[in-house]
């Protein structure tokens, strides 16, 4: 019954934003009574809580799951950036800029984990890339570790897309795992043929 509701409210938050959802709203896409709703959860504050809790669990355990793998690199990390693309393109920019302005511990929890992305899953992959030879030595983390952050957020937001020309922004994969992949492919093989333009 509680999964029931929290499924419920997932899908609600995410269309609708937290706010503009109401707790009879919930109890009617569950399918259960407004008494049977507040019977598992005290307030509609604390089942957004548990929805975010429960998404970024999964993810969590899902990197863990794919960093164990084993599996070769390049397919270790098209797995673990379709598994954080699919996730993050869950959280609609409705959602996310309701929790930003109203709820902000929330927000603070999802802003949290992107800090862990940058801090422990996309350094520990790039570190496995340069032990098995798939990466140079000389590759700069902190740039590649940029580059990864961004595309999470254009997945976040694809409103960004609009700041480029038309022609440009066709280009743009419509699917979240799609973009991800390619902002990986520019990372891993980079756009140019030959030895580097630049010189360290």
């Amino acid at each position: 019954m509680k999964k029931r509701i929290v499924r419920a409210s997932e899908e609600l938050f995410f269309v609708f934003g937290y706010s503009k959802t109401t707790s009879d709203e919930i109890a009617k896409k569950a399918g259960v009574s407004k008494r049977t709703l507040y019977k598992y959860f005290e307030s509609k504050k604390q089942i957004l809580n548990q929805v975010v809790d429960d998404k970024l669990l999964h993810l969590r355990e899902e990197l863990q799951d794919i960093l164990k793998l084993t599996v070769d690199f390049p397919e270790k990390m098209r797995r673990i950036t379709t598994c954080v693309a699919l996730t993050l393109s869950g959280l609609s920019r409705h959602f996310l800029d309701d929790l930003r302005t109203n709820i902000p511990p929330v927000w603070e929890k999802i802003s949290g984990f992107r800090r862990e992305m940058v801090q422990v899953y996309f350094p520990m992959l790039l570190d496995e890339g340069v032990r098995e030879g798939h990466f140079k030595k000389s590759i700069n983390k902190g740039v590649a570790v940029l580059l990864m952050l961004n595309a999470m957020e254009i997945i976040i937001n694809p409103e960004i897309n609009r700041n480029l020309p038309g022609e440009l922004a066709q280009e743009i994969p419509a699917r979240p795992e799609d973009l991800f992949d390619k902002v990986i492919e520019i990372i891993y093989e980079g756009i140019h043929q030959g030895e580097s333009l630049f010189k360290s």
